[in-house]
């Protein structure tokens, strides 16, 4: 009987982390300005939009705990896209994906923009400004204009048709400034032609990206390699910081490093490492975009982005 006791113990514990933050990634924001009436929260898993992990649209909607956070736990393993949103026919922010662990955000009402925050110090992981490049190649419009949706802010340049924009040395350019994601793009002329095409998706960029136009066949836009517009690699007067194809991020700097921090742009830190010489060693991450935050020997900081391929 006493085996039995403990048998039966063990099994509610175990049961009992199952059901808790052991299985699971926590999503948490705060509201920084503004307000709404109600808070939901949407989401879809990536590789199979029928799976709605809160329902579907507007999602669950989601309380303030006394902290001031709003929290929610998703299934781990999952790779999940979210909308938060105040409900049916109100006000949402674009689009946070893909994520797959824990992420914080200081959410702005007014602005409808998100900011991702260090979820253990609470301190902002700004993404860097990146530019978005594009050139005709075949054809010519009246105008050009881009059009951005789904992002941070949800449409960065307003209302269709965006902002017009004019060539200089036959290349278009919009740079989009520190902390924001311009989402999905589309490229038009305000008068009915548009790439990608009318009734497909926008190019989701989140860094920097260059771009061909051929508006005769209106085929999707190509992407190219941005050397060839003149754009430079991540350089500043005392450090050049690149991923090499031995999966280590080399680092030179001028000035003595103490520690780097390696996030994704959802503020998950995912590296730390101390007294570093010349290199860290990134094996350990997918491809994509990385922020890498360097603490120098005398106090000052760096943060750059690297695009792991």
């Amino acid at each position: 009987m006493k085996n039995l006791h403990i048998r039966i113990l063990v099994f509610v514990c175990l049961w009992a982390l199952s059901s808790s933050d052991l299985f699971s990634f926590t999503v948490k924001w705060k509201v920084t300005e503004g307000s709404w009436t109600n808070m939901y929260i949407y989401a879809w898993q990536i590789d199979d939009e029928s799976q709605k992990p809160f329902g579907d649209w507007p999602g669950t909607k989601v309380n303030a705990g006394s902290d001031g956070w709003y929290v929610v736990n998703i299934t781990d393993g999952l790779t999940v896209g979210i909308v938060i949103n105040g409900g049916s026919d109100q006000p949402q922010l674009g689009d946070i994906k893909p994520l797959s662990a824990d992420a914080c955000y200081n959410v702005n009402l007014q602005a409808l923009t998100y900011s991702p925050v260090n979820c253990e110090t609470g301190e902002p992981v700004l993404t860097p400004a990146y530019t978005i490049k594009w050139r005709v190649v075949d054809g010519a419009w009246d105008e050009m204009y881009i059009y951005a949706y789904a992002g941070n802010p949800e449409k960065m340049y307003g209302e269709w048709p965006g902002r017009q924009v004019t060539a200089t040395d036959g290349w278009y350019a919009v740079t989009i400034p520190e902390g924001q994601i311009a989402g999905k793009v589309i490229f038009n002329n305000n008068n009915g032609s548009q790439l990608p095409g009318s009734g497909e998706e926008g190019i989701t960029v989140t860094e920097d990206a260059c771009f061909e136009l051929d508006l005769i066949q209106l085929i999707p836009p190509t992407l190219i390699d941005c050397s060839l517009t003149g754009m430079k690699n991540i350089r500043t007067e005392n450090i050049v910081v690149y991923p090499d194809q031995s999966d280590k991020l080399q680092i030179q700097s001028k000035k003595e490093i103490a520690e780097v921090d390696i996030y994704n742009p959802w503020g998950n830190r995912l590296i730390n490492e101390k007294n570093i010489r010349s290199s860290v060693n990134i094996n350990t991450l997918e491809t994509g975009l990385y922020l890498v935050h360097i603490t120098f020997a005398d106090g000052t900081t760096c943060t750059q982005k690297i695009v792991k391929k």
